[in-house]
């Protein structure tokens, strides 16, 4: 699953920095280089110096990793509705209330 929304996240900020990756998916920069590196290895996703700083690298999701995506989508909105079945409207929209002010409060807590 984490491959899943890690490729979705990067899809939709395309091109974009691992700082900006980390930012948008609560993790640290360590741990989103050692995701994307076999994501690259496997031709999923590729990484570009950017030509002011070529210490920063622009991470983008290629066409097999679009792909890739394409044909997860089914099973990622079957496993949701599973999950929702099981745990019901009220529980579900409770959790995800409950992740949206967790992820505003890391990220109040983050800021300077």
């Amino acid at each position: 699953m984490a491959v899943f929304t890690l490729l979705r996240n990067i899809a939709a900020m395309r091109p974009t920095g691992i700082s900006q990756i980390a930012d948008a998916m609560l993790m640290d920069r360590t741990s989103v280089t050692r995701l994307i590196d076999p994501l690259i290895k496997s031709g999923y996703l590729k990484a570009e110096s950017v030509p002011e700083d070529r210490r920063v690298r622009n991470i983008s999701v290629t066409s097999a990793g679009r792909k890739a995506l394409a044909r997860s989508r089914g099973a990622w909105q079957e496993a949701q509705k599973d999950l929702y079945d099981i745990i019901g409207s009220d529980q579900w929209m409770s959790m995800r209330r409950a992740l949206r002010d967790t992820v505003r409060m890391v990220r109040e807590q983050e800021r300077p």
